[in-house]
């Protein structure tokens, strides 16, 4: 089996005038059994209404741009990544219907969370591909939920959060700890602490480290050396894994699609991946 992936599809306008000089790339991909790239947009109706929290740009695409994918050889498409949500849950269920309407497949997002971990699948004449697809990258803000007794589930994506640890050392860590009282954030946090008897402080999906700090929005811990170490949150990874060993009784090939922006030393698109990828 033949699969040619692109990278993030990001149509803002139609790609139909540049049909000359993108030939070798739909000769190329419509010529393999399966051509993939990742949806790295918003197709909501119009008119739209944006999202409170954005980090980037609202990633702004109109219906026509999925037949433009599919005019390029696109058969299936990684839908998990930072702007599903550009438009929030409506715009986000506006385009999963876009999507299945143009005739796409899709994995990573989905109308509940079962639907966006769910593995998609091409049937091809050299057999049967899958995919899963998962974002790190606002993963906390964008992850889709299963209905509850008394709610609703929620659209979004299929989320692979992560933990963030600040290692530094022991005389950094007395330094932050005295800035830290100095400030007077370190009483703010024990006053929260007795009236609301909650130890969740730092924002993290894993409690606190012992001897960990809380502190400006980050958890920092003594390590062997200064850095920035991230971990994947474990139900995630092995929701991921649970989808991949689903798909291989479905499929002849499986695919996992990782969404990631962010890089190592606790930036955004830099060549040097994160710890939390290299350990997915």
């Amino acid at each position: 089996m033949e699969v040619v992936a692109a990278g993030d599809a990001l149509l803002t306008r139609s790609i139909v005038p540049l049909e000359d000089t993108l030939a070798p790339v739909r000769e190329l991909m419509t010529r393999a059994d399966v051509g993939f790239a990742n949806l790295e947009m918003a197709v909501p109706a119009f008119p739209p209404t944006p999202a409170p929290l954005l980090r980037g740009s609202h990633a702004l695409g109109r219906p026509s741009a999925l037949a433009d994918l599919s005019w390029m050889g696109v058969d299936i498409v990684n839908f998990a990544n930072n702007h599903v949500m550009d438009f929030s849950e409506r715009g986000a269920l506006d385009a999963i219907g876009e999507i299945g309407r143009a005739g796409l497949a899709f994995a990573g997002a989905g109308r509940t969370l079962g639907e966006a971990r769910a593995p998609a699948f091409v049937d091809t004449a050299a057999g049967r591909f899958a995919l899963i697809g998962v974002s790190s990258s606002n993963a906390d803000t964008s992850l889709a939920a299963d209905p509850g007794p008394l709610t609703t589930g929620r659209a979004g994506i299929n989320p692979f959060r992560f933990t963030t640890e600040y290692h530094v050392t022991a005389e950094q860590m007395e330094q932050l700890r005295a800035i830290d009282e100095d400030l007077g954030t370190a009483q703010a946090r024990r006053i929260l602490i007795v009236t609301s008897r909650s130890r969740a402080l730092d924002g993290q999906a894993a409690p606190a480290a012992a001897g960990a700090l809380p502190f400006a929005g980050r958890r920092f811990v003594v390590g062997e050396r200064p850095g920035v170490v991230t971990r994947p949150h474990p139900g995630d990874l092995d929701a991921t894994r649970r989808a991949v060993e689903f798909a291989r009784t479905q499929a002849d090939v499986v695919a996992v699609s990782i969404h990631c922006h962010e890089s190592g030393g606790d930036g955004w698109n830099s060549p040097e991946p994160p710890a939390l990828l290299i350990e997915a």
